[in-house]
């Protein structure tokens, strides 16, 4: 499959990179199937995965560390369908778990993905573009956008992101986005969220490899307790200037920032605004740095905070026929707007490959290793840490079977 169908899929797993800045990923889950057989104008595939898995701190509690061996299987179904003015694309999965000496962890639907994205080009000059993301976990940092881990609850994010695109002139492209992102969880002592940001930029090609561009981004924060405490509204505003530079054909950098100016019960506070990334393609697949600060929400822990992050993507595509890896270190530091509610570091290190054995079975590999450190005064009505201090490895191997189903 093309180029643009993979760079599509990693915008949703990155929920909205571009308007509210870095965030963090879901677990690396591997390129879509749809890449991995010959083209076709709709392609749908059906999968089935059984794994098994080692994980030595499934509550996310270096106080209270257990551990157990995992078997998951996962039905699921990738799908891309495009014509020369329309294409969309996507995965949904389903993940149940049986744990071999705490089966009351045991679950026959431990994990959702749901990933989905589209664009139309109405016009030569005007394109419509959505994104989504759904995302439900039992394991609270891989449900959140922003990581954090808060124990072992069920809970679920979604994010949705329609845009548009308008070439105005051969050198001038007007960008315009929504976004909606909702967490939800189990739990009466932990913050939920509904976040909704608006954001336009105006893109100025000022020679064949270097973009200007200026932009403007409002956002709206409504965090509550599952309980009757009362909630808490904030807005910001974020007016942006930076640039794209196409250093090489395969090299390209992105910069921007600016100041946010958070509105939170009537008190005002500045805090910077900064998103670099730079993207290398290489001969046997590509690379990129992402860097970030921006106003979010700390997950469960709730928000507005301050987030500093940092990480880098490595995917090895190329290299052997079959062979795909995926790795994709990351550090984050949370930290509130107002206060010293939260006060949060977290680390990831994923690590995927999967092998295609043959045109309809392929061998999974991962590793990941999370860390979490937190110095936040947040705590549960039983007056326990709502974030604990957190050191977890998960080991996995599995077999997939899958055949695609195509249609010229």
């Amino acid at each position: 499959m093309s180029r643009t169908w993979r760079g599509s899929l990693l915008v949703a797993l990155v929920i909205a990179f571009a308007p509210v800045a870095a965030q963090a990923q879901p677990p690396l889950i591997g390129p879509p199937l749809t890449e991995r057989v010959p083209p076709a104008r709709t392609l749908i595939i059906p999968s089935f995965t059984i794994s098994g898995e080692y994980n030595d701190n499934i509550v996310l509690d270096n106080r209270n560390k257990i551990d157990d061996f995992i078997i998951g299987y996962t039905p699921g179904i990738d799908f891309a369908h495009q014509t020369p003015t329309y294409r969309i694309g996507g995965r949904v999965s389903a993940t149940g778990e049986k744990f071999i000496d705490h089966d009351e962890f045991s679950n026959v639907l431990s994990r959702i993905t749901f990933l989905l994205n589209g664009s139309y080009r109405l016009t030569e000059t005007l394109t419509l573009n959505l994104d989504e993301a759904f995302l439900l976990s039992r394991d609270t940092h891989q449900a959140t956008t922003e990581g954090v881990g808060t124990g072992r609850f069920l809970s679920y994010s979604n994010s949705i992101t329609p845009g548009i695109a308008w070439k105005v002139d051969p050198r001038i492209t007007v960008r315009a986005s929504g976004n909606y992102i909702l967490e939800r969880f189990d739990n009466a002592d932990l913050h939920e969220s509904d976040v909704y940001h608006v954001d336009a930029v105006v893109e100025r090609e000022v020679t064949r490899r270097f973009t200007a561009l200026a932009g403007y981004n409002f956002g709206y924060f409504d965090i509550k307790k599952s309980t009757t405490e009362p909630g808490l509204d904030a807005t910001v505003h974020t007016p942006r200037i930076g640039a794209i530079a196409r250093i090489t054909d395969t090299l390209t950098l992105r910069a921007e920032g600016g100041p946010s100016f958070n509105l939170i019960r009537s008190d005002l506070h500045v805090t910077p605004f900064v998103l670099a990334s730079m993207t290398q393609l290489l001969p046997w697949g590509e690379a990129s740095l992402l860097g970030g600060i921006s106003t979010t929400t700390a997950g469960g822990l709730g928000g507005p905070v301050v987030s500093y992050a940092v990480g880098a993507s490595v995917k090895v595509t190329k290299f052997m026929r079959g062979l795909a890896v995926e790795f994709a270190p990351r550090f984050n530091r949370l930290k509130s707007v107002a206060g010293n509610d939260v006060d949060l570091r977290t680390f990831t290190l994923p690590l995927y490959a999967s092998y295609q054995v043959t045109s309809w079975l392929a061998l999974t590999a991962g590793y990941s290793f999370y860390r979490q450190r937190s110095d936040s005064s947040l705590r549960f009505a039983s007056g326990a840490s709502i974030a604990n201090d957190a050191d977890q490895n998960r080991v996995s191997i599995g077999i997939q079977v899958f055949y695609p189903f195509r249609f010229d």
